[in-house]
């Protein structure tokens, strides 16, 4: 059980420009026709944002591939960029 609370992080899921999602049941219902085939990037393994998409694999009832990068300012600019496939 937990004693005290050590953090709050928010998070916020964004899709590369040209993904044409709207919202995140439109990304759920595209991963859902394409397990394992739709990737998410994180600032690395074990990170906030890797377990919240791991989370998502679980509570969504799909299969998102983690795609670890060395940083969140790396992971950032593929999906800005759009250099990512």
């Amino acid at each position: 059980m937990p004693i005290a609370r050590v953090a709050t992080v928010s998070g916020v899921i964004a899709a590369g420009p040209k993904t044409g999602f709207k919202s995140l049941a439109d990304l759920i219902a595209y991963a859902k026709e394409r397990p394992g085939q739709v990737h998410f990037g994180s600032a690395g393994s074990g990170t906030t944002t890797h377990l919240a998409g791991e989370l998502l694999n679980m509570e969504a009832g799909i299969k998102l591939v983690h795609v670890p990068y060395r940083g969140a300012a790396p992971a950032l600019t593929d999906m800005l960029g759009d250099t990512s496939s």
